[in-house]
């Protein structure tokens, strides 16, 4: 991926995050018991977005010119991956929001299931912040 489509799947990643957190934010006022289950995704997502403006303000674009061709494609397996994270939290979010039993099937898998998607994200969360390392270098 050249640098402008990493600077691009950036922004849009961006966006992802915005849109899911609004989302998490709707989910938690339906079933409450998914609130601290979400409070530590919620931490990780805001990291992360932070660390997107960074790359951001690093002006990345230019800077990933210098990386070599194999750090690059890593880096944009990274990005992809936040991103199919995401979208395995808005599968969570669409199996467990409606139905009587919400919150008990919520308790029994779903809290899970959620946490196992925010270890991802911190791992994800810890790659890029070593990219801004390098960036800021």
């Amino acid at each position: 991926m050249e640098p402008f489509s990493i600077a691009t799947a950036t922004v849009s990643l961006a966006i992802a995050i915005g849109q899911v957190t609004s989302s998490i934010s709707q989910f938690v006022k339906q079933i409450k018991e998914a609130t601290n289950d979400f409070d530590l995704v919620l931490q990780e997502l805001g990291s992360l977005s932070n660390i997107l403006d960074l790359m951001s303000a690093n002006n990345a674009t230019t800077t990933l010119r210098d990386f070599p061709p194999h750090l690059r494609r890593q880096l944009e397996e990274v990005i992809q991956d936040c991103g199919r994270a995401i979208e395995d939290i808005h599968k969570v979010l669409k199996k467990y929001q409606s139905g009587m039993l919400a919150s008990l099937r919520w308790a029994q898998n779903g809290s899970a299931e959620v946490n196992s998607i925010r270890i991802r994200l911190e791992v994800y969360k810890s790659t890029l912040n070593i990219v801004v390392g390098f960036l800021s270098l």
